[in-house]
C-alpha cells in the first residue's frame, strides 16, 4: 500500500474490501458515511458525459443502491483519511476539493502507484474483483455478494464469479464430516446408561 500517495491509500482499501464501482467510489459523499453505525450508503455515481465526468445523484437503476457495513479497520483508517482530505463533500476529493477524475487519476496516482508495485497491468476495477473474492473466500454465499456489488440479480453474480465458489467443496465436505462425527458421539453419548453405584459389603 506504501507505493500509492498516501490521499487515497483509503480509497483503495474501500475498493478492495467493499467493491464499489469507481464510479461510487469518486463519487461517494461525506454525507453517506456513517462512522458511528460502521456503513456507508451507495447512492449516487459519477458518470461520464461529453467526455468529462459528472456527479448523478439518481443511477440508472435501484439495484446499485445499497448500504454496505464497514470492518472496524477500515472506519479507523477512513477517519484518517477525512481528518487530512481536503474540505469537500466527497470522501475522495480531488486536490481542489471537487470530485475526482477517472484520467486524471489514473495518470497521477494509479499508474505510477501500479508501476512502483510491480503488478503492471493493473485497473481500478481489479479492485472489486478482489473484493468479491475476498468475500467468497470467507464464506460469503452468492445472494450476498450479489447485494454487497450491488449486481441486479444473483444470476450476474453467479456469471462473474460462479468459478469461485465450487473452491469451497472440500470446506464444505470436511463440514460435514465434522457435522456428522458431532452427531454421532451425541447419540452414543445419549446410549450411555450409568449403573446405580453398588453397596459396600
Amino acid at each position: 500500500m506504501i507505493a500509492m500517495d498516501a490521499r487515497y491509500q483509503a480509497l483503495v482499501y474501500v475498493g478492495a474490501y467493499l467493491g464499489l464501482r469507481w464510479g461510487e467510489l469518486g463519487g461517494l459523499k461525506r454525507q453517506h458515511l456513517n462512522m458511528l453505525k460502521r456503513h456507508l450508503t451507495v447512492v449516487g455515481s459519477l458518470e461520464r458525459a461529453g467526455g468529462r465526468y459528472r456527479y448523478v445523484e439518481e443511477t440508472k437503476t435501484t439495484s446499485p443502491r445499497r448500504t454496505i457495513p464497514i470492518p472496524a479497520f477500515l472506519v479507523d483508517l477512513l477517519a484518517r483519511h477525512l481528518s487530512e482530505a481536503p474540505e469537500s463533500e466527497y470522501v475522495f476529493p480531488s486536490r481542489d476539493g471537487g470530485h475526482l477524475d477517472y484520467g486524471n487519476f489514473l495518470k497521477r496516482y494509479w499508474h505510477p502507484a501500479v508501476q512502483r508495485a510491480g503488478l503492471t497491468p493493473l485497473t481500478p476495477h481489479e479492485l472489486r474483483h478482489t473484493a468479491a473474492a475476498l468475500m467468497i473466500d470467507q464464506g460469503a454465499n452468492p445472494v450476498t455478494v450479489q447485494r454487497r456489488l450491488g449486481h441486479k440479480d444473483v444470476t450476474t453474480t453467479l456469471q462473474l464469479y460462479g468459478h469461485r465458489f465450487p473452491e469451497q467443496d472440500d470446506l464444505l465436505t470436511g463440514r460435514l464430516e465434522e457435522l456428522y462425527r458431532a452427531a454421532r458421539v451425541q447419540t452414543v453419548s445419549s446410549e450411555v446408561v450409568e449403573l446405580p453405584a453398588q453397596s459396600a459389603t
